[in-house]
């Protein structure tokens, strides 16, 4: 019995052992210059989305969105196409007739090499073709989550959410 009781500790000795060695080690820390480039990239990925906006065209964003890993709620669900995005944005914009905004505060968070958090307040005015009268957003906040790509960084997901608004008079 005695034996039989060391074979087993002995053998569940041997299987944490195991798991221990043969688990992945994780990822070697990144510097903090591949961190700053990280930062820096994504940071002009944003500006280039604010600048899609201005240019009150929903296709002006294809580029900058993932080519294949679009993770974001639309029309009630979550599996569409860069292609998609952009039909259901153009629809939902049709009265859009400009927009004028800037980030005000911005801020990165690197996950991985492959991965980072965007988070920005901005400021927004918007115009609309039916006449109605414009409206600015002095706080609004969007949070993205972006992937790299073959050719940068790529949108996968981002969320909105506009603080009160204020009508634009004639003179705004």
């Amino acid at each position: 019995m005695k034996g039989l009781i060391t074979a087993a500790a002995v053998l569940v000795v041997l299987g944490i052992g195991f798991l221990l060695y043969s688990s992945p080690t994780a990822a070697p820390e990144m510097t903090e210059a591949e961190i700053a480039q990280i930062e820096a990239e994504v940071l002009g990925l944003m500006e280039s989305w604010m600048e899609a906006w201005r240019g009150n065209d929903c296709a002006l964003s294809r580029d900058l969105w993932h080519p294949t890993k679009i993770a974001q709620p639309r029309v009630g669900r979550t599996g569409i196409s860069v292609d998609g995005w952009i039909e259901s944005c153009t629809t939902q914009m049709a009265n859009r007739e400009s927009f004028s905004g800037e980030w005000t505060d911005t801020d990165v968070r690197v996950i991985s090499p492959e991965a980072a958090v965007f988070s920005g307040t901005y400021r927004a005015t918007y115009g609309y073709r039916d006449g109605s009268p414009g409206r600015h957003y002095p706080t609004a906040a969007q949070v993205m989550l972006v992937e790299r790509t073959e050719g940068g960084w790529g949108i996968t997901f981002f969320t909105n959410s506009n603080g009160p608004s204020e009508e634009v008079g004639e003179e705004g």
